[in-house]
């Protein structure tokens, strides 16, 4: 059947949102100097001795806004989170949703015969009863967890609360979408839509040799976005092309993460360029945007029918932050360095965020994927193209 003929579902899973993403990680110290003095987010919960000694992990969530990383770092290699990081570098092992109700998201997905990693458990937290269950799912080694919880803050079972979300100084104010990489994305696809009632959203294809057909390396992808049209929760979802499939940045993300995973995480928030210049004084390295792009801007803007844009373009070229739209507005993006460039240490694997302000656009703009697609380029080293001297360092050196 098309799926513009699609009927609309009526057993619907009554996802409320992405209340958590939740990380494991070799290193928490680290992580915790990230989130805290570079991110400003707020340490909220951490659990108790009991549940750490239990699971043999020391888990923290950090708040900022709606946004919400669970992090938990291993105690001993026979723990879920040391076996985890005996396959892979730091990632993500699990996404949690909050739904209305447990019972039915249970039963939906009992019928459309999931995959299920625990029963329904009812636990107690700090603000009252709440209820659980996971799933598998065809992302690697992520799974989905399905969480019935009071309002009011988000505090996992067998967690305590160590402070109130804190007024985060970048207005980071939610999670607006998840970009996955596999090496085929298909069966993913049909999970989120079969099993998360999620429909298609955005979609497109490129490679290194659309614009450079003599290139001997190169790289290429395919990208459907999909979403859930109740939570507004949005997956972004790559895979390689050929020509040059092994070398793809996506097939290279397979290898480095040891097997598909969550490649980046965007943070929404009002103001990405006071953001951007106290990020980068705090030392944290972006892509590298170079100054053609901005060159090219007023015309690509115009031909997209973007309306005028309230931040110079020369500020956006010094901060490096790229933009994109449409007839509807437009929105600005930057993507950091995946962590183990950013820590100088492979293990922390190349999970990176991106931040996002969307200015009246909804979508997902061609032109940015493109310039995104070709910074991963110029940083593995894959475009077939010279690098300049200092190209990949250039954003750190750059005057704010």
């Amino acid at each position: 059947m098309n799926e513009a003929n699609r009927p609309p579902r009526q057993d619907h899973l009554g996802i409320l949102g992405l209340d958590a993403v939740h990380f494991f990680v070799g290193n928490l110290s680290r992580s915790r100097r990230f989130y805290e003095a570079c991110m400003d987010f707020t340490e909220v919960a951490r659990s108790t001795t009991d549940l750490t000694r239990r699971a043999e992990m020391e888990s923290l969530v950090f708040q900022a806004g709606d946004a919400r990383f669970l992090i938990s770092s291993p105690l001993t290699g026979t723990s879920r989170a040391g076996r985890y990081l005996r396959r892979h570098p730091d990632g993500v092992p699990e996404l949690i949703f909050r739904v209305s109700d447990l019972d039915r998201a249970y039963n939906v997905l009992r019928q459309r015969d999931a995959t299920f990693v625990t029963e329904r458990t009812d636990v107690k937290t700090v603000g009252g009863a709440a209820r659980w269950f996971t799933i598998a799912t065809p992302l690697g080694d992520t799974d989905f967890t399905f969480l019935e919880r009071p309002d009011g803050p988000f505090v996992p079972p067998g967690f305590e609360i160590t402070k109130g979300p804190g007024q985060n100084r970048f207005g980071f104010t939610a999670i607006d979408h998840l970009t996955s990489n596999l090496r085929t994305m298909r069966p993913w696809l049909d999970f989120l839509r079969d099993y998360l009632d999620c429909e298609q959203y955005w979609e497109v294809a490129f490679h290194t040799n659309d614009l450079r057909p003599n290139a001997e390396g190169g790289s290429g992808l395919r990208s459907f976005v999909m979403w859930h049209p109740e939570s507004g929760v949005k997956f972004a979802n790559n895979e390689p092309l050929l020509p040059h499939y092994r070398k793809s940045q996506i097939s290279i993300f397979c290898d480095d993460n040891r097997g598909p995973g969550v490649q980046h995480a965007a943070l929404a928030m009002p103001d990405i360029s006071t953001a951007t210049a106290e990020l980068r004084r705090r030392g944290v390295a972006f892509l590298y945007t170079p100054p053609a792009y901005y060159d090219a801007l007023p015309a690509r803007l115009s031909a997209l029918n973007v309306p005028p844009i309230k931040e110079p373009i020369a500020e956006l070229g010094t901060l490096g932050i790229q933009v994109d739209g449409n007839h509807e507005g437009y929105l600005l993006q930057i993507f950091m360095k995946e962590g183990a460039i950013l820590y100088d240490d492979p293990s922390a694997g190349p999970f990176f965020l991106e931040l996002i302000q969307r200015a009246g656009a909804r979508g997902f703009g061609e032109g940015n994927f493109r310039a995104l697609f070709e910074a991963i380029e110029r940083q593995q080293g894959l475009s077939g193209e010279p690098m300049a001297a200092g190209q990949i360092t250039a954003p750190q050196e750059r005057s704010t």
